[in-house]
Order: C-alpha cells, then sequence, then structure tokens
C-alpha cells in the first residue's frame, strides 16, 4: 500500500498589524483639536450619527474622496470595505456639503496651531506674512470665462481672509489682499 506523504507547512501566526482604523485614530485623530466632535455638532456638519460613528469617521470620508476616491459611489464602497460606514453615495454628498463650515473652522485650528514664530522671520522684522492659493475655476457661458479665486491664510491673526474672485483678465497684487 503507498504512502501518503504530506508536505504541508504549518503557519506560523504572524505578528498582528494594526488595522488602519487603529492607525488613524493614532497618527490623524491625535492631532486634531479636542472639541472637533463639539464643533460638528455646533456648525451642523455631524447632527445625526447613523452609520458614520464620528466627526473624525465623516474627516476621513472627506479626505478619502479628495485624495483617493474620485466619485462619490466610490467613496461609499471604499467606506464600506475600510469599515468606516455603510452608507450611500447621496448620504456622503449630502453630509460633504453641510460640513463646510465646520471644515473651514477645523482647518483654522490646525493651521493657528501648526504656525509658531520663526526665528528667522523675527530677525527679519516681518509683519505680516500670507499665504496664498490661487485656484483657477472654468464657468460654463461667456466663452468659458475663467475666474481665479484667492484666499489667504494670516498666521498671525490664525485667520483665513475672506475669499476673493476676479475674472482673468486681471491680476491681483499683494496689496489687494
Amino acid at each position: 500500500m503507498p504512502r501518503k506523504t504530506d508536505d504541508t507547512t504549518v503557519n506560523e501566526a504572524l505578528q498582528a498589524t494594526p488595522a488602519l482604523a487603529d492607525e488613524w485614530a493614532t497618527e490623524v485623530v491625535t492631532r486634531l483639536p479636542g472639541n472637533v466632535q463639539h464643533q460638528a455638532s455646533v456648525l451642523k456638519a455631524f447632527e445625526r450619527s447613523r452609520q458614520i460613528r464620528s466627526a473624525t469617521d465623516l474627516l476621513r470620508g472627506l479626505l478619502a474622496y479628495v485624495y483617493t476616491v474620485h466619485s462619490f459611489q466610490h467613496l461609499s464602497i471604499w467606506s464600506l470595505l475600510v469599515g468606516v460606514a455603510d452608507v450611500s453615495a447621496t448620504d456622503w454628498r449630502k453630509r460633504l456639503q453641510r460640513a463646510s463650515a465646520w471644515l473651514s473652522w477645523l482647518l483654522q485650528e490646525v493651521l493657528a496651531v501648526s504656525t509658531a514664530a520663526s526665528p528667522w522671520l523675527v530677525r527679519g522684522g516681518w509683519r505680516r506674512i500670507l499665504l496664498i492659493d490661487g485656484t483657477h475655476w472654468k464657468c460654463p457661458g461667456e466663452q468659458g470665462m475663467v475666474w481665479r479665486v484667492h484666499t489667504a491664510f494670516d498666521p498671525a491673526f490664525r485667520s483665513i481672509d475672506p475669499t476673493q474672485g476676479n475674472r482673468s483678465a486681471g491680476g491681483r497684487t499683494p496689496g489687494s489682499l
């Protein structure tokens, strides 16, 4: 009678790697302001939890939408696969639309905490520094008019200056900001 030999190997238990949620909680959530959940409720970005458990999960979905996925349908699939939430594409879209005031507050808080007067600024005698973003938006009509939208962050006052827009024909100067 032939003898059967099994060449199976014993799989050793691999050391467990932290889950994505654990990395999110340790690397990102710890760097956010302590009252992020409360402000999300106050600014009506996170009124009912339903399937999204916290405001930080809402932020995680937003960052995934901006950096990884390119549609709300893909965001819905991504959030289900990684265990963030089981919500529809329409629900993600509505929640992110309502979150603009909260995201503006969060951006100001994170930038305010991370800005400190650098020694070279003090030595140089600089009075004001603006971090400026100029984004182009192509609008329908009028032969495809392009608008430039400027946003400026002032670290000294820890605030975002009002957004200003102009047509592509003229430009902005530092004095106009």
